[in-house]
């Protein structure tokens, strides 16, 4: 059997399992889908936690990079435990 010459050939247009590194207490969101290229997830702090560089900051998001890899940044940053106190 021969392959029609003109079929296109498969093209990747999408990043897998976005990075998530040990040790730095972040969760990112997902829909369970692959992200495309240029798109961005995002990722915040687990419950509980806050940004060590910056305590008001929400969240930060990476991009899915034509490569098929997303950017991650370095130093990835990490959360901290939230310490909360009450006045007496």
């Amino acid at each position: 059997m021969q392959l029609n010459s003109q079929i296109d050939p498969c093209v990747w247009r999408e990043c897998w399992n976005p990075p998530l590194p040990d040790g730095h207490n972040l969760r990112f969101i997902s829909d369970g889908f692959p992200t495309q290229f240029y798109h961005n997830v995002t990722y915040k702090c687990l419950e509980g936690y806050y940004f060590a560089h910056n305590r008001s900051q929400h969240d930060f998001e990476i991009m899915c990079r034509e490569t098929g890899f997303f950017g991650a940044p370095i130093p990835w940053p990490s959360c901290k435990k939230g310490t909360y106190f009450t006045h007496i």
